[in-house]
């Protein structure tokens, strides 16, 4: 079931990039590389006109991205008898590079817009987990 709500969540934040975003991104162009114009077409026709907060178009793709990965992640390792410290580790991994990357943009490292909104996309469901996690381990 972790595995189908991680599939759906990568997909709707997936669909959301391709929708809003502008054409020229690298996942469109490779998309449409790779035939799926056609789609993309019907899928950026069927939203345009619609107007949609800057927070849905350009950072709830990066949280629902994020909880997607720590969800097969946990799904991955659930019940083989796995430390929750290996499992913590594999799970950050995902949130911890979408938050050095939003830093590294802040810098002016990494090309890119720095948004403090994408930051706490990328920690919050980190921080669910964590807190379940925690919940978890006290009910013990």
């Amino acid at each position: 079931m972790a595995y189908l709500a991680a599939f759906v969540l990568l997909a709707l934040g997936g669909m959301v990039y391709v929708a809003f975003r502008p054409s020229n991104l690298l996942l469109i162009v490779a998309l449409k590389a790779l035939g799926a114009g056609d789609v993309l077409g019907v899928l950026r026709g069927a939203v345009q006109g619609l107007e949609v907060s800057d927070f849905v178009v350009y950072s709830l793709p990066a949280a629902l991205w994020s909880a997607a990965y720590i969800l097969a992640m946990e799904a991955l390792w659930c019940g083989r008898g796995v430390s929750l410290g290996f499992r913590v580790v594999w799970v950050s991994l995902v949130p911890v590079m979408g938050v050095v990357s939003e830093l590294m943009q802040a810098a002016g490292i990494l090309p890119g817009v720095f948004d403090w909104m994408d930051l706490m996309c990328y920690l919050l469901p980190f921080l669910v987990y964590t807190v379940y996690e925690f919940r978890c381990i006290q009910r013990e």
